[in-house]
């Protein structure tokens, strides 16, 4: 997924800058706690809240590119889905 399909997070035409760690997650197809690996990792930059709670700039999720998985070893990989 090169260009993340931000149309459902769009409000009166106006796409986010920053989104949270689910909707990262879900437009990244990975699980939420992928996405707190990565920030902790310092793969993926967020902003804490004053909520505490963690913001993602679209930008740097952007700049992922396509859906990745992380390898055991903790690094990220490009995930490429196996052929049928």
């Amino acid at each position: 997924m090169s260009i993340l399909d931000l149309s459902a997070l769009t409000v009166g035409g106006i796409a986010p800058s920053f989104i949270s760690v689910d909707h990262a997650a879900q437009l990244m197809d990975v699980s939420h706690w992928t996405i707190r690996r990565w920030i902790t990792s310092g793969a993926l930059p967020a902003r804490k809240l004053p909520s505490g709670g963690l913001r993602i700039a679209v930008a740097d999720l952007a700049a992922i590119g396509e859906s990745v998985r992380p390898d055991r070893s903790g690094s990220l990989r490009r995930h490429h889905p196996a052929a049928s």
